[in-house]
């Protein structure tokens, strides 16, 4: 019983440290190991995680939940700010971009709109083009981008080899880092 406590206690301080690099202080962790749940102190954020080491939740469970909230607000975003009516979506392949192509799937149906397609990329591809020009070719009329630093501002050199001037609403990934100086001048 010892070694599945602390079988489950690596995962779920995987899960607290992966979700906190991501949300900052926008998360708080309310732990109590088998003591149930108090809000105290340690409610002082948006988002408030309750955790405890015999929850069983699978390690991306909590980033799923996030990133449907987050999803559902990139689309609000995209439709009040560009007018998007049909956007598309360029996504990193992998958990987090699958994550987030089920958020934003399910956030435009709720907003009745469709999606012009769905590209996904590797994290170490320098060329988007393909991809980004199969969105163009379907209508896409503004971007949704889920990706690191690096592959972000990859998108960013492929529009700009496109000469492609469409919105682009990003998921966090860009926020960090050298964006900026990666990306260019389109940054």
């Amino acid at each position: 019983a010892h070694r599945d406590r602390a079988a489950r206690r690596r995962v779920l301080d995987g899960v607290v440290e992966q979700v906190g690099q991501r949300l900052g202080e926008q998360l708080s962790v309310a732990e109590h190991l088998d003591g149930g749940f108090r809000l105290g102190d340690e409610a002082q954020a948006p988002l408030v995680a309750f955790l405890d080491a015999d929850d069983l939740w699978p390690a991306d469970r909590l980033q799923v939940l996030v990133d449907a909230l987050v999803d559902e607000a990139l689309v609000a975003y995209a439709v009040k700010t560009y007018g998007a009516k049909k956007p598309g979506m360029i996504l990193v392949n992998n958990a987090w971009g699958e994550s987030n192509q089920k958020g934003l799937k399910d956030a435009l149906q709720a907003a009745n709109l469709p999606a012009a397609g769905i590209e996904k990329y590797e994290a170490n591809d320098v060329d988007m083009v393909p991809q980004l020009s199969r969105l163009k070719e379907a209508g896409a009329d503004a971007l949704f981008l889920v990706g690191n630093v690096g592959p972000s501002a990859q998108v960013v050199k492929s529009l700009d080899k496109m000469a492609w001037k469409v919105p682009v609403v990003s998921h966090w990934g860009p926020a960090g880092g050298r964006f900026t100086e990666l990306a260019g001048p389109s940054a």
